[in-house]
């Protein structure tokens, strides 16, 4: 069999325990080793060891890491799509455990719907370090934590699918068109994680790009991965970052996406934000404006894009 998968691994500043059992997990995968090769990306990570010597890669005759030094996602995985030689790409996060037939049956899924450009895990099973507090439930979709028992695709843009960067599939077509629009547009840049910022709207626009090929998209219960959930992602400061970074990057991909106007909010909806946390618990009430915030700095820094933009091309 020809090789067919290029995986992806990201990482910037991963916990070595974690790290390992992502790769032990590559390392376990049924697919011969000669099917597909393993790209790690080291996104400018400053901790001690350095992420190649984190763990051997020497088991895999078609395995590099390589270093990355400008900070972002984004950037990590463009740097991997340029060195990528194969027509499917799979995308693992560093604190990712694969079931050990995830990549034969990324492939198997690839022949089967040969419409689909890109696609993702239906079960992605949550490994608490704590027992996390019931409260946090709400927000675990943030989490790419998901349960799904049916398949379901679609070509056209569907809100019953929506795929995450953890263990996401896409072809090679969409990961080029995906490098195209990034090149054009760097605020795409800034729509996935930058160190301490979590946006998270990048694992989208790759999903969207499937579209713009009039491709289609799915999510399949039969991709299965664990991702571990360390104490701190369970904090509420972390989760009302989380909640900052999700509200802000998929409101500025809507707008960067839609050509979406800047509009002026009206007195009654903004009367309506002022007085609704009034109503509400403290907590809720900090959630509540933490994403009000996300979503008035996306508009204001969009609208600065375009108005470079308009000076740039008068």
């Amino acid at each position: 069999m020809k090789t067919r998968i290029t995986v992806v691994v990201c990482t910037h500043n991963p916990n070595p325990s974690i790290y390992k059992e992502t790769i032990d997990a590559l390392k376990s995968q049924t697919l011969s080793l000669e099917d597909w090769e393993l790209i790690v990306v080291d996104n400018s990570s400053h901790e001690a060891p350095p992420v190649n010597q984190m763990t051997d890669l020497t088991w895999h005759p078609s395995a590099i890491c390589v270093r990355e030094s400008k900070l972002g996602k984004t950037i990590a995985l463009l740097t991997a799509f340029q060195m990528a030689k194969n027509n499917l790409i799979v995308i693992v996060d560093d604190d990712n455990i694969l079931e050990p037939d995830y990549l034969n049956t990324s492939i198997s899924i690839a022949d089967s719907f040969p419409q689909l450009g890109v696609w993702g895990a239906g079960n992605i099973h949550p490994r608490f370090e704590v027992t996390p507090e019931e409260w946090t439930r709400q927000y675990w979709y943030l989490l790419a934590i998901r349960e799904q028992e049916y398949e379901i695709w679609s070509n056209f843009n569907s809100p019953q699918i929506s795929i995450v960067g953890a263990g996401m599939c896409l072809r090679r077509s969409v990961m080029l068109k995906y490098v195209e629009l990034v090149t054009s547009n760097t605020l795409r840049s800034s729509l996935d994680p930058i160190g301490q910022q979590l946006n998270r709207a990048g694992d989208q626009d790759i999903h969207f790009t499937a579209y713009d090929l009039h491709l289609g998209a799915g999510v399949f219960p039969t991709l299965k991965l664990t991702h571990i959930m360390p104490a701190f992602r369970l904090k509420e400061d972390y989760l009302l970052r989380l909640v900052e970074g999700y509200v802000y990057s998929n409101h500025l991909l809507n707008m960067i996406r839609n050509n979406e106007p800047i509009t002026t909010t009206s007195i009654a909806k903004q009367f309506f934000q002022r007085i609704r946390p009034w109503f509400m618990p403290p907590r809720e009430r900090r959630f509540y404006q933490t994403a009000v915030n996300a979503y008035a700095r996306a508009k204001h820094d969009y609208s600065n894009i375009l108005q470079q933009s308009k000076m740039a091309h008068p």
